[in-house]
């Protein structure tokens, strides 16, 4: 029996009704758990895990600053900053940082009277203040913890902090011989401290983490030809630069002696791009 056309329309309507169902109720019953996945704690530590594998722009993609003041990275690009491997920042001890004063790092090491005391408890605050993660250290402590009058025995002190911080120190020398003698007296914060055995350039351009400190004190200081090693350190700061950010420290070892010491060009450099100078004494403290 032929149809008319109402009985045309009725299942015109109803075929229509029928294909939206099959498109519209799958993504109301799904759709749902997926966002829910989304946004679930799983799925943030996956989005994390994806986020350390990628390395911080190079000088190439980057650029460095044309201009004083120019700043390399907006706050926003903090919120995806990559941390260290877990595994490099455990603490020993187990001690709260509120537990412990800066000074007391510096207890039975650097006395008060000593040249590098004051830059390095300002150090020791700022760390604190700014909640540092990834600290670089060029020039590792090559008498480990016997000569902090002399070479201020960096790596222990900051070795130190990190392990109750639960941050990490990376610190990078030529020196095996150094670097093992560090180890040695490290000993109790070895899973906070990475020890590199590289030239401190090849090492910072091939970093891939934002740096929250870095402490300059590499190349040995030649007061009859300083032009070897301010011209090196200033190759290291260039290196780092793409990875530091608005809350970055940068110190520097050696600067009041003659010709303006290891940070001469370094110093010229920062306050170039805006950076000012908190500390200035036998040490050098600058921040942005």
């Amino acid at each position: 029996m032929p149809c008319n056309k109402s009985d045309l329309s009725l299942k015109r309507l109803v075929m229509y009704v029928f294909i939206m169902c099959l498109l519209v109720i799958p993504n109301l019953v799904f759709g749902e758990a997926v966002a829910k996945f989304h946004g679930s704690e799983k799925s943030m530590i996956l989005e994390h895990h994806a986020r350390t594998s990628k390395a911080c722009p190079n000088r190439a993609a980057a650029g460095l600053p044309k201009s004083a003041g120019e700043k390399v990275r907006s706050q926003d690009a903090l919120k995806g900053r990559i941390y260290a491997p877990k595994s490099f920042a455990i603490g020993s001890g187990g001690n709260s940082t509120h537990s412990i004063k800066p000074q007391e790092y510096l207890n039975h090491r650097i006395r008060p009277s000593d040249k590098r005391y004051d830059s390095f408890l300002m150090a020791l605050k700022l760390l604190h203040q700014f909640n540092a993660k990834v600290l670089v250290e060029t020039g590792t402590a090559r008498n480990g913890d016997q000569n902090f009058a002399g070479d201020g025995g960096s790596t222990i002190i900051f070795g130190n902090w990190a392990a109750i911080n639960q941050s990490v120190l990376f610190t990078v020398d030529i020196s095996p011989d150094g670097l093992e003698n560090a180890k040695k007296a490290t000993q109790r914060y070895s899973q906070s401290i990475h020890f590199v055995c590289n030239d401190s350039i090849a090492f910072l351009d091939s970093f891939n983490q934002y740096i929250d400190f870095i402490y300059l004190d590499s190349f040995d200081f030649d007061s009859n030809n300083p032009k070897p090693s301010q011209e090196h350190h200033l190759r290291e700061i260039i290196a780092a630069y793409p990875h530091l950010h608005e809350r970055s420290i940068v110190m520097i070892d050696d600067c009041d002696l003659p010709h303006g010491g290891k940070g001469k060009l370094v110093i010229e450099f920062l306050l170039s791009r805006g950076w000012k100078i908190l500390y200035k004494g036998y040490q050098t403290i600058l921040a942005q």
